[in-house]
């Protein structure tokens, strides 16, 4: 596509994180990356993501409401792309089920950010999933900076992705939890303006099932 202008080049960025369940409503977690970008010349960045998540339960016609808030990009950016990402970004969501059927499920999330304190970014998510296996999915951004530079508004991105089950019990014989793994494959698709398309592929492997069940603790057993 014609982008020369934005000067995207080729970058790697790797990021790692950690959460933890505070309370049974409160979660907590950081996230702390660091790339290399070479494009015209060399720069890196390295930063980390703070961030919380609290879980409100059902409100209104809502279930499994949830508030998450964070302060995205504290570190260095790269500077050959404008200051990307924008440092020190914060950032509200929330996030809830529509409905939850046997078969189907409808859900949805909006979040506001504020890169730099210098703008304002809206966006909104809807997707629903079929039979536990197929998920369709449609979002859209709105950025005040753009709108105000009197830019196209953006047209919503779709995406369908397909849930696979796996056969690992080979990897741990002895680990229920890891007989069975899953991978989900993606595609989206995105219109820009001047009739530019974008089009993505991915996948996401999950190794083992998640564990729900609480440690047994036997404090005492009867042994003298």
């Amino acid at each position: 596509v014609p982008f020369d202008n934005m000067n995207l080049g080729n970058e790697v960025t790797v990021h790692g994180g950690v959460s933890k369940d505070l309370t049974e409503k409160l979660i907590v977690g950081a996230n702390i990356y660091s790339g290399f970008y070479f494009g015209s010349g060399f720069d890196f960045t390295v930063g980390m993501d703070l961030g919380m998540l609290y879980k409100l339960g059902k409100k209104s016609f809502i279930k499994d409401a949830r508030l998450g808030v964070a302060f995205l990009n504290l570190g260095k950016p790269v500077i050959k792309k404008a200051a990307y990402p924008s440092i020190l970004t914060p950032r509200v969501s929330f996030a809830g089920t529509l409905f939850d059927a046997k078969k189907a499920a409808g859900y949805f999330s909006t979040d506001l950010s504020f890169p730099f304190f210098q703008n304002a970014i809206f966006d909104v998510a809807v997707a629903f999933k079929f039979i536990d296996m197929i998920k369709l999915t449609a979002s859209w951004q709105a950025n005040l900076r753009e709108l105000l530079n009197k830019a196209p508004v953006e047209l919503p991105s779709v995406g369908l992705s397909f849930n696979f089950t796996l056969n690992t019990s080979k990897i741990s014989a002895s680990n229920a939890d890891w007989a069975k793994s899953e991978m989900e494959g993606t595609v989206s698709w995105k219109r820009f303006s001047n009739d530019i398309h974008a089009i993505s592929a991915g996948a996401l492997l999950n190794l083992g099932m998640p564990d729900t069940s609480a440690p047994e603790i036997i404090l005492w057993d009867g042994e003298e």
